[in-house]
């Protein structure tokens, strides 16, 4: 049987192995930087008020200061959401204690954000944030998408126009790709066709906030109800950067 200070030496050379491998992975090897990405969260139930954050959010640990932009535009957007969420249910919540009614579900108002981290091209590093909204006597919670695409060597978040050199007009070529995508999803999911709202999939900037420049190709994420029922979420489609590379910088 293995005794428990031989177990002990193991586990701190595990912990000494894996500190020399974080401290290699961000060592500044040929000029080019590297980081890591770990989960920071935020969690609090608050009774007074009657919410709950449960929140997680990336955080770029690196040897340089140039990715600073992202952890401080991260930090902002967690700040907006959490701060217009708070504020909402702090009034919510006094005007049903001045007027006291019956909800069915509980009284407890959450505030939920998850994000992933996708493939991105060799320059951008795209994270999608979702972030669910429930507040105390509605039907069901309200998600929202919202996307960020990291240009690490230019140090910018790239919009969806900077892809393109088409100007103003290569939305409507992204649109016709997108509408067809979307009906063949759909479709495929089991929405009868008419269903499909192909007007949240206009050629409008207001359609195409949420995006992101995938190693595969452009991914376009719709809000829910943009272009179908609630039940179907917030659909997601590919348009291969084959198809888009007559309008590409």
């Amino acid at each position: 049987m293995v005794s428990i200070i031989t177990m002990k030496k193991v586990l701190i050379l595990i912990g000494i192995l894996a500190l020399t491998w974080l401290i290699w992975a961000l060592k500044d090897n040929d000029s080019s930087a590297h980081y890591a990405i770990i989960t920071s969260k935020i969690s609090e139930d608050n009774s007074t008020d009657e919410y709950l954050l449960d929140i997680e959010y990336p955080k770029l640990v690196s040897n340089t200061e140039a990715y600073q932009f992202v952890n401080d535009d991260i930090a902002a957007l967690v700040a907006t959401s959490t701060v217009s969420f708070v504020s909402a249910v702090r009034d919510t919540t006094k005007y049903r204690r001045e007027h006291p009614i019956d909800l069915p579900g509980g009284t407890q108002s959450n505030l939920y954000i998850r994000y992933r981290v996708a493939t991105g091209t060799p320059e951008i590093l795209p994270v999608i944030f979702m972030v669910s909204e429930y507040h105390a006597g509605a039907a069901h919670p309200n998600t929202a998408v919202i996307t960020r695409n990291y240009d690490l060597r230019a140090g910018v978040i790239r919009t969806l126009d900077s892809l393109f050199v088409s100007g103003p007009s290569y939305l409507e070529e992204v649109a016709l790709y997108a509408k067809e995508e979307l009906t063949k999803k759909l479709v495929a999911d089991g929405l009868p066709e008419e269903a499909v709202w192909l007007s949240g999939a206009e050629p409008g900037s207001d359609n195409y906030t949420a995006w992101f420049a995938g190693a595969d190709g452009l991914h376009i994420l719709f809000q829910q109800y943009q272009v179908a029922p609630y039940a179907y979420g917030i659909p997601e489609v590919t348009i291969p950067w084959n198809k888009l590379k007559s309008l590409k910088q």
